[in-house]
């Protein structure tokens, strides 16, 4: 999955499944709709942008995990109560998310230095 393809996804979980507008969405995440239409347009956006997307999606129950599915539905996109969730299943939700955090924290990190080091290159 590319930047383009996440933000597809994410602009149907948004309009399809959360009825809102890229302005209400930004508004419930507490950012500026330019961030949302640069992240849903593949143009990116920061790690920190996808872990408040993520951690607002758990919180109103929805499966954020499916997002990053190889063959996301968006039919799986759908409320899922906690509780109703077995106890494995829980724990895999998240560690699945702490995995996930990690990947993005290293991967944000390799991108600092790498910068760093064409910088350094350039003097």
């Amino acid at each position: 999955m590319d930047r383009f393809e996440f933000g597809q996804r994410l602009k149907a979980v948004r309009r399809d499944v959360l009825n809102l507008s890229q302005g209400g969405f930004a508004y419930e995440l507490g950012v500026i709709q330019p961030l949302v239409s640069r992240l849903e347009s593949g143009m990116g956006g920061t790690i920190e942008l996808l872990f408040q997307i993520v951690e607002y999606f758990y919180k109103k129950g929805y499966p954020a995990y499916c997002l990053f599915y190889k063959n996301f539905d968006i039919e799986n996109f759908k409320p899922v109560s906690y509780s109703e969730l077995s106890k494995t299943t829980a724990a895999s939700i998240n560690e699945d998310v702490s995995q996930l955090k990690g990947f993005l924290t290293a991967a944000l990190e390799n991108t600092k230095t790498i910068e760093a080091l064409i910088k350094a290159g350039k003097k």
